[in-house]
Formats: C-alpha cells, structure tokens, sequence
C-alpha cells in the first residue's frame, strides 16, 4: 500500500459555482464524484483495508475516513514483516460538509466524505486549478434567476463536464503559477561571485601572470566578500587547468 497514490489525478467533473450579474458568464469549479473516491481507495488500500463512518457533532455531519496501517512483526529469520490482521491499527480523519441543494442531509454526507478524503490526499490537485468561466444566455437578474450554460453558437449546454472537457470555455482552467524562489541577498552574491570566478576562468590565457594575491584582490573587488586560504587555494587551482 502507498498511500501517495491518493494523490494522483482521477476524472473530475464540472459545475456552475456562481453567475455573473453583469454579463453573459458564470464561473465553474472542478470537483470529484464520491464514487471515484471510492474507487481510488479500492485501489490503492484495498476495498477491506478502509472504511467510512459519519458522526453528528453539535447538528454538523462529520465523515470520516478511515485506513488500516500494516503492522510490523518480526519474521521466522529475524527481519521486520508487515502484515493486515485484527490487531492493525486503524487511523482516522475527519471533516464536515456542507448541504446540496438537492437531497440536503445526503449531499451534505457525500461532502463531509470527500472532504475527509482530501485530508488523506484524495482530489487535492483540484486545488490547483483556476476557476474557468463559461458563456450563459444572459447574466443574473430577477427577471433571469437560471441562466444556463450555451456554447459559441448560442446552443443550451446540457452536459458541462463533457463541454469544459472539450475546451469550450472563455477561461481554461490552468495550474497556477507558482511564485518564483525568493533568493537572500546572500545567495545572490554567492551566485554572481561563481559567475565572475567563471569569467575569470575564461579570460585566464589572455593574463601573463595571476598571484594568489591577484586572485584574493579580484574576489573582493567583485562581490565584497573576502574568502579563506583554503577558498582562495582551490580557484587558483581551478585556474592552473586552463
């Protein structure tokens, strides 16, 4: 069993999760169905190795997800064997969920379930994705309470998934970008010194004569920092070979 396996990729599906009130387009998220998480847990615990169980806490519906751990015995030669058996320690996560519109107490079950889930990993990777927007027949009003979803020719969208899948939409959902490594201004002189010494190297057979002295003048006067003898030994060193 490896439970980084939870985290892979397995199908999602698409729904409206706001409409615009000033023009013709809704925002849509991904999400999993609870029966991909089943599978996905079959798959990689075992349909005998996890289990679900659901609470009532203070009027909230808590699901929990639970995996049975191997447990280690010592083998016949002495080594560490790991095995399933009634005395496995079973670990459990939990999480809350909220209502659907349709069939509220169940929705909120499914919900509090794949919530638990994500704790283990499962469907985490949606939350790297953007939210995508797509073209309605017109935007929110009073008059217009349930605008619905049409393609470029105008036509009524009755399967989303299928039409987001197929890359019909205004905004694709994309992996957000990460932010770039912030470099210490340490780091950043540690670099562009190894960038002169580089330099340095290159021009080496266009200099007569290069002291250890030369070589400990041209690092301070390059990045301010002021190496050992040791340091210095090695780059007149890497310079001997030019």
């Amino acid at each position: 069993m490896d439970l980084k396996e939870l985290k892979k990729k397995i199908p999602y599906q698409w729904r409206v999760q706001s409409y615009s009130k000033n023009k013709s387009s809704a925002s849509c998220v991904a999400y999993i169905d609870v029966r991909d998480v089943m599978e996905l847990l079959d798959e990689v615990c075992g349909p005998e190795n996890w289990q679900s169980d659901f609470r009532d806490v203070g009027g909230q519906v808590y699901g929990g997800v639970g995996i049975r751990q191997y447990r280690t015995i010592k083998g016949p030669s002495g080594d560490d064997m790991q095995l399933f058996d009634e005395e496995s320690e079973w670990v459990w996560k939990w999480d809350t969920g909220s209502e659907s519109n349709v069939e509220k107490e169940k929705g909120q079950a499914s919900d509090a379930f794949k919530r638990a889930a994500v704790k283990w990993g499962i469907g985490r990777f949606l939350y790297d994705l953007e939210i995508a927007h797509v073209k309605t027949d017109g935007p929110l009003t009073d008059s217009h309470k349930y605008p619905f979803v049409v393609d470029d020719s105008g036509n009524r969208v009755w399967d989303l998934t299928k039409h987001m899948n197929n890359g019909s939409r205004t905004a694709p959902a994309a992996p957000k970008v990460s932010k770039p490594a912030v470099v210490s201004a340490a780091e950043a002189k540690e670099a562009a010194l190894k960038k002169e010494i580089v330099d340095l190297c290159h021009v080496k057979s266009e200099i007569p004569l290069l002291t250890k002295e030369d070589i400990k003048a041209f690092i301070l006067k390059a990045t301010a920092l002021e190496y050992g003898e040791a340091k210095n030994a090695e780059i007149i060193e890497r310079l001997k070979v030019i």
